[in-house]
């Protein structure tokens, strides 16, 4: 390859990279919002924002009974468009509190469904991920978007 080349070259994969992290980070910003399920018992509403999560027990209440950190490891999108993550958190306040978590979790093509398995962990372990989203992995949880 000549000297003249390099540049574009050079220029081709840079532009691929920012094309390919814009496309993770998009999906990312599905991720966070208000997440309810009218239908629960409990924790009927999940309010997510960068690094935060919290629980409310009914929709309608404005103060969460439980709160949370939370960060994704990894994400990634299957080929019917779903957009799967792997994350671990600890919540901060609540009946839970100090407990340390790590979930798998589903959310449809078009942002609106959510599905999640967690389980408690003592501390993050590549291998304790839920591997399913079934009951029998951990706590199954599901919810629709409030608000996009």
């Amino acid at each position: 390859m000549s000297g003249r080349h390099l540049p574009l070259s050079v220029s081709v994969v840079l532009l691929a990279l920012v094309m390919l992290v814009g496309c993770m980070n998009a999906n990312k910003g599905l991720f966070y919002g208000t997440f309810t399920n009218e239908k629960a018992a409990v924790k009927q509403k999940m309010v997510r924002s960068p690094g935060v999560l919290k629980y409310y027990m009914l929709v309608s209440d404005n103060e969460p009974f439980q709160q949370g950190t939370e960060q994704i490891i990894s994400n990634s999108v299957d080929s019917d468009g779903n957009n799967w993550y792997k994350t671990f958190g600890t919540m901060t306040s609540g009946p839970y509190k100090g407990i340390k978590f790590q979930s798998l979790q589903k959310l449809n093509k078009a942002g609106t469904i959510l599905e999640l398995v967690y389980t408690p962990v003592v501390a993050l372990d590549a291998k304790s991920f839920p591997k399913n989203l079934s009951p029998t992995d951990g706590v199954y949880e599901f919810y629709n978007r409030a608000e996009k």
